[in-house]
């Protein structure tokens, strides 16, 4: 009997790579499109509040994923999750696209009826309208190339867009270095072995399943809290406090960890738990949904394809990196050294986001475009 069920079991894992693989593919276009289309179709004082939204459903997928998984199968629990998108296909097939992509291929009427849509306005002397539109084509003159172009032609100029004097470049190397610092706070390790940290590590004196769910209940709580903060406080300064935040939480994980090895009484029995549920509402209000949002926010329009393409690869590449990893780093290094080195990456991508890092709240396109052109920015001297 346990032959013809190990024989079931192995039959199945093709399909589960498969599947995953499917589902890899599929969400890596979701985290190059979605940021795009909510800073393109958003007004610039909502445009934080919307950009949000992306981690917001992220996280209430994760907790849905934790509570359901705890009482179903791992079948149904894949035929529970596979309903969302369908309800989400039917539905968002009546949204209209994004202005400014219908203003870059040159379509001004669908443009202008896809902004009334979306302000609900229907009056046809609107100034707002007006004045959004004339914005629209500033946004869009320097897009189309001309006709007559060579492919050779087109690939110098996008090199020389890319030099790191450049707006472009600029922007790919804040955007993709944000990721990098989103990706080495190992979160998606503790999402993924939330459970096991909690049963063979962390020493919760609740269940590891309840724990695992109260932290994915505190992830989504404080993922909505920053819709109020990122228009409030700024991209940059939430930012800086939550990878610090992550750092310190970490770090005394790391401490009370050792403190419990070493034979001293652990500080108190529900530490764990309050560390990793610090770690992740610091993550939520901040280093979760903030990189999605500025990647669309700092891209110039006519390299915003490539620049989201090239940083959503390296976050998921890093995502890939971690989980596989984290495992083999408990193993070889204990969950001390584990764990310090994660926080002593989170103060080093601290200071990158001090260094590098420019505030966009509050600004438009052109705005943070004239910005990344300056010299202001502290890697960025004119040589």
């Amino acid at each position: 009997m346990d032959y013809i069920r190990c024989v079931r079991v192995c039959s199945q894992i093709p399909v589960l790579y498969v599947s995953r693989f499917v589902a890899g593919v599929a969400m890596g276009a979701v985290t190059v499109v979605v940021p795009i289309y909510n800073e393109e179709v958003a007004e610039d004082h909502l445009r934080g509040q919307l950009g949000i939204y992306l981690d917001l459903m992220v996280t209430m997928g994760i907790l849905w994923s934790y509570s359901v998984g705890a009482v179903v199968s791992y079948f149904w629990l894949a035929v529970l999750c596979a309903l969302l998108p369908l309800v989400f296909a039917a539905t968002f097939y009546w949204t209209p696209e994004s202005p400014v992509f219908l203003a870059s291929v040159d379509n001004w009427e669908e443009a202008e009826k896809s902004l009334r849509w979306l302000r609900g306005v229907r009056h046809l002397d609107d100034q707002a309208i007006k004045k959004e539109l004339v914005r629209l084509h500033v946004s869009v003159a320097g897009i189309r190339r001309s006709p007559g172009i060579s492919a050779y032609s087109a690939l110098a100029n996008t090199t020389r867009s890319f030099r790191l004097d450049s707006p472009a470049g600029k922007a790919a190397f804040i955007i993709t270095g944000i990721m990098v610092v989103q990706q080495l706070t190992f979160i998606n390790a503790f999402l993924f072995y939330n459970v096991d940290i909690f049963r063979d590590i962390a020493g919760s004196s609740l269940p590891p399943q309840s724990s695992t769910i109260i932290v994915g209940v505190v992830q989504c709580v404080a993922t909505a809290a920053s819709f109020v903060l990122v228009e409030v406080s700024g991209r940059r300064v939430l930012l800086m406090f939550s990878d610090l935040l992550i750092a310190i939480s970490i770090g005394t994980l790391a401490i009370d960890i050792l403190l419990t090895s070493g034979g001293e009484t652990r500080f108190t029995g529900w530490l764990p738990l309050a560390c990793i549920s610090v770690c992740m509402i610091a993550y939520s209000f901040g280093l979760g949904p903030l990189p999605w949002l500025m990647m669309a926010e700092m891209s110039p329009v006519e390299h915003k394809g490539l620049i989201s393409s090239l940083a959503v690869f390296v976050n998921w590449v890093l995502v890939f990196a971690v989980t596989y990893v984290f495992n083999d780093l408990i193993v070889m290094l204990g969950p001390v050294l584990t764990y310090g080195g994660i926080a002593a990456t989170c103060f080093l991508g601290t200071l990158f986001i001090f260094l590098f890092v420019p505030e966009t709240k509050d600004k438009s396109r052109e705005e943070i475009q004239d910005e990344l052109k300056s010299n202001n920015l502290l890697l960025f001297s004119s040589s």
